[in-house]
């Protein structure tokens, strides 16, 4: 339904809207993210409202934590991204889910769908409600920020979300942001599934690749939830990320990349960053720590012809050998 979708001036706005929201409505209550997430999605629960619990699932046992937090204290609401950024991992929501039955708490699920889009995943199955970064693949062009919450009209918490937000839905897209958007995303659903195909074509280059030790992406989800999620034509998304056998050798494959460099992703183009150096450069012992190399190069597949990414791939991986 339009009346449940809230547009917002850029992904954070609308994250920062829902955890508002949500120590609003659960005051005093602590968020628990699940799995290591985009730098921002982490400190903005760290740093407002009463705190958040932090489980960056570098092994199951997280999920025994989590089940001691969820008995120990009401929560106001559990975040996960589908898949995670930039490790593209899934926690299994079926799992937390049934967490909350058996020991009878009720806790909102967040999910953010940024990364894989709702192209290839319906997060709905399982999320109370959807944040998404608008200025990644649904705009593509690179023009302009914007973000999105979407509710889930079947969640028990769907009539408190809408009022609250309708409401306190005080930081709207700009009107000039709101016509390049829909410009730029008529032809969402075609680009995603491009970047999803020339996605799955690098990830099998990189994973057979020498110089590579280790190649994050969707597909590779032993829990299973992703595949829970995608839809029926879905594919795996534009993102990946791997890290080199040398890490020695990152900087100089980094700089040999003939693909446009920056931080965003899901743009019509192949973009490339030195993810954890950007995101994490104060604070890259604990970013290993919870399993994110501090070499890792993190990589958003464009539109460009998938033999033309993998050979400039190919032609930066040599300075690695």
């Amino acid at each position: 339904m339009e009346e449940d979708v809230f547009l917002f001036p850029s992904g954070m706005a609308a994250n920062y809207a829902v955890h508002r929201m949500l120590t609003t409505l659960f005051p005093n209550r602590k968020t628990v993210q699940l799995d290591f997430p985009y730098v921002d999605v982490l400190k903005l629960q760290e740093n407002f409202g009463a705190g958040a619990h932090f489980l960056p699932f570098t092994d199951d046992s997280d999920f025994e934590k989590l089940r001691e937090l969820i008995k120990a204290e009401p929560l106001a609401g559990i975040f996960a991204e589908m898949p995670s950024n930039p490790l593209l991992r899934c926690v299994d929501l079926r799992r937390v889910t049934e967490m909350l039955f058996l020991e009878e708490r009720d806790v909102p699920i967040i999910v953010d769908d940024t990364v894989a889009t709702a192209v290839n995943v319906d997060a709905f199955l399982i999320a109370d409600l959807v944040t998404t970064s608008l200025t990644k693949a649904f705009s593509g062009v690179g023009d302009l920020m914007a973000g999105s919450v979407i509710l889930n009209g079947d969640s028990p918490y769907h009539d408190d979300f809408a009022a609250f937000l309708k409401v306190h839905h005080d930081n709207e897209l700009w009107r000039g942001d709101a016509v390049a958007l829909e410009a730029n995303s008529r032809d969402f659903v075609e680009r995603v599934k491009t970047m999803s195909r020339n996605g799955v074509a690098l990830y099998e280059f990189l994973a057979e690749h020498p110089a590579v030790e280790s190649v994050f992406y969707s597909i590779e989800d032993p829990s299973g939830i992703y595949g829970h999620l995608q839809r029926t034509d879905g594919g795996h998304g534009c993102l990946l990320s791997f890290v080199l056998k040398d890490r020695s050798k990152a900087p100089v494959v980094y700089d040999a990349m003939e693909f446009c460099k920056g931080p965003s992703l899901g743009t019509n183009f192949t973009l490339v960053c030195p993810y954890t150096l950007l995101a994490h450069y104060d604070e890259l012992d604990w970013a290993e720590k919870c399993g994110v190399d501090r070499t890792l190069i993190r990589v958003s597949c464009g539109l460009e012809p998938a033999e033309l990414i993998l050979e400039r791939m190919k032609r930066a991986l040599e300075k690695a050998q």
